[in-house]
């Protein structure tokens, strides 16, 4: 869900009170712990997202979109939480981390090349701290696969087995 951004032209807007209802409703269906509303990453820059995420917490747990693209992961990573906590929600929090890469169409924004996505996955591999975990309780890399060959920027071979040496499963994440 991305409140405030536009598509195809038009910027998405949500009724509070039907998106309490749908929360409420999902809640009901799969309860709280079992439901990550995948959103924005970075609450103080989109206003929108903001205004309703903050009347979700009784309902849902949240998974922020922290795609790095040309921004710094860890400095991404990091303000994303704060901005979070600034907002006052303190339900959990699934880090859905990735970057597109090599990606330059009409209907896609540009991205950095691949080689810059893979260095800043191994950055992130090495500087993401037991305390950095401990402000979620779980890790998503979006796109853990490769995409087909007409579509780039899924996951190459080198950013896989840097994933996979860094032993996220052995993170201390917080427990809800």
């Amino acid at each position: 869900m991305e409140p405030g951004n536009k598509i195809n032209g038009v910027e998405d807007h949500w009724d509070p009170a039907v998106f309490k209802a749908f929360m409420k409703d999902l809640k009901n269906d799969f309860g709280q712990d079992n439901l990550g509303i995948s959103t924005f990453a970075r609450l103080d820059v989109q206003p929108h997202c903001k205004a309703i995420m903050q009347l979700a917490p009784p309902y849902v747990c949240f998974a922020p979109q922290i795609y790095w693209n040309f921004r710094d992961p860890m400095d991404h990573t990091r303000k994303t939480v704060a901005s979070w906590a600034q907002a006052g929600i303190t339900t959990p929090l699934i880090a859905t981390v990735q970057s597109y890469w090599d990606r330059t169409s009409a209907n896609d924004p540009e991205t950095p090349p691949q080689a810059d996505v893979e260095a800043k996955v191994k950055d992130f591999v090495a500087k993401f701290t037991d305390a950095d975990c401990a402000n979620f309780i779980g890790l998503n890399w979006y796109h853990g696969g490769k995409a087909p060959a007409s579509r780039e920027g899924g996951m190459s071979n080198d950013m896989i087995t840097n994933i996979t040496a860094g032993r996220f499963d052995r993170k201390p994440y917080k427990r809800p």
